[in-house]
């Protein structure tokens, strides 16, 4: 997406109306194979292009997506600010650490 920014910020970028459909064509594009396999019933768009594209964007994406994919999911744009994917991931990864660190029903290697 950051092509398309050609050097600007994003949300500045998003505000173009051109930017803003073929921003939403490729989101719409990756989002429908997501939905042929997993079908939800809702998905829901955060990071940085999701917020700097706001609701204008979320509509451009769920009207193109319209023409791309059954069934047809609901879009919402996340309310967590920040990375929650990155940040989920991390705290996943060190709940497994200390959990593997700190196992005692483990018996040791002999």
């Amino acid at each position: 997406m950051r092509d398309l920014a050609g050097g600007l910020p994003l949300a500045e970028a998003l505000a173009d109306e051109a930017v803003r459909g073929e921003a939403a064509r490729r989101l719409a594009t990756g989002l429908a194979a997501v939905v042929a396999v997993v079908d939800p019933e809702l998905v829901v768009l955060s990071g940085s292009v999701a917020q700097a594209g706001g609701e204008a964007l979320r509509e451009r994406v769920q009207e193109e997506l319209t023409g791309l994919a059954l069934p047809r999911p609901l879009l919402r744009i996340s309310d967590i600010e920040g990375d929650p994917i990155l940040t989920g991931a991390l705290r996943t990864a060190l709940t497994q650490a200390r959990d593997a660190a700190f196992d005692t029903t483990q018996s040791p290697s002999t």
